[in-house]
């Protein structure tokens, strides 16, 4: 019974932390309105603490006060968003690298039936991100496959093939084969490239009205173009150079601080804003011991960026 009251009183000073960490988390929104109210408008708090993370300066007590909370909150963070909400972890924890491009040509050597004159034809892949797909909001990955070679025209009647794969058919949804990963591993990323190519091209080559002898002939010619292309592919193609680690790869564990101040500070406040819509759309057990736990480390990270911002204010307001 004894252990069970002293339970409870630890359990009660837990579940302070959550009323903490809420009403920091709006003295925080408060003061970013107040150092920025140009970015202020009725879409949300998204706007103002973007243009906030673009002018934020690095706390003093960063390191020594603020650092060690944030990798706690990054570790029990990791644990239980991929256990409870495992929708939400892939934003919090992983972002796509926009300025991704993969072009790499092969070269083939072809024989001229009359002699032995060689002629050097060459096939190229190029695969890059993009954020949009026929007008609307849809990443995913452009791939464009070309070859110099006479045949490649005579086959599909075109100079050029591009076919565009979803970003979110790379993705996992974490826990549906019983396993934590977020996307899919590089030979699977390869194959699922493969097969919409081959679709792609076999569809263009179904579209001829020609004999199905010669259909499958083409398709033939398709599947010979792509081998090459996709070794390099598989050479080149990394998963990591796609989907980058938040806020940097190696973290909390093996990281250079003093270069990724800004990453790590920009992680944690929009990481704080994920979280802070999970809370307030009741996706989350509040009372859930390690959230309990998570708040705990948010809030005693977060009201140093609030003392940080307010004296911000002041100097500014000394300024005047």
């Amino acid at each position: 019974m004894a252990d069970n009251r002293f339970r409870n009183w630890q359990n009660s000073v837990d579940i302070d932390y959550l009323s903490l960490y809420i009403k920091t988390w709006f003295a925080f929104l408060s003061t970013v309105q107040e150092l920025h109210p140009e970015a202020i408008n009725g879409s949300g708090d998204g706007s103002v603490i973007s243009v906030y993370k673009d002018n934020v300066g690095i706390p003093v007590k960063f390191v020594d006060v603020m650092l060690p909370h944030i990798e706690k909150v990054y570790t029990i963070g990791n644990n239980i968003i991929q256990q409870d909400v495992p929708f939400s972890y892939y934003v919090n924890f992983y972002k796509t690298d926009k300025t991704f491009v993969l072009d790499k040509e092969c070269e083939l050597t072809k024989f001229r039936k009359v002699g032995n004159q060689q002629i050097h034809y060459k096939s190229f892949i190029k695969v890059e991100y993009k954020d949009k797909l026929s007008g609307q909001s849809k990443p995913n990955f452009l791939i464009t496959v070309k070859s110099d070679q006479p045949k490649f025209y005579d086959t599909l009647a075109c100079y050029h093939l591009i076919i565009n794969i979803e970003l979110s058919k790379f993705i996992d949804e974490i826990g549906i084969d019983g396993s934590n990963r977020i996307f899919k591993s590089k030979d699977e990323c390869i194959e699922l490239i493969e097969k919409s190519l081959k679709d792609t091209l076999h569809q263009k080559v179904n579209e001829f009205e020609i004999a199905e002898d010669e259909k499958e002939e083409r398709k033939g010619y398709c599947n010979g173009l792509l081998v090459p292309l996709l070794q390099i592919l598989r050479q080149d193609f990394s998963n990591d150079a796609v989907f980058n680690h938040m806020p940097l790869k190696g973290f909390p564990d093996a990281y250079d601080i003093d270069r990724n101040k800004i990453k790590v500070l920009n992680w944690f406040i929009s990481f704080n804003y994920q979280i802070r819509n999970l809370l307030f759309h009741s996706l989350i057990d509040p009372f859930n011991p390690e959230w309990l736990r998570l708040f705990k480390h948010a809030y005693l990270a977060l009201k140093e960026l609030v003392e940080h911002n307010i004296e911000k204010i002041e100097r500014q307001a000394e300024a005047v």
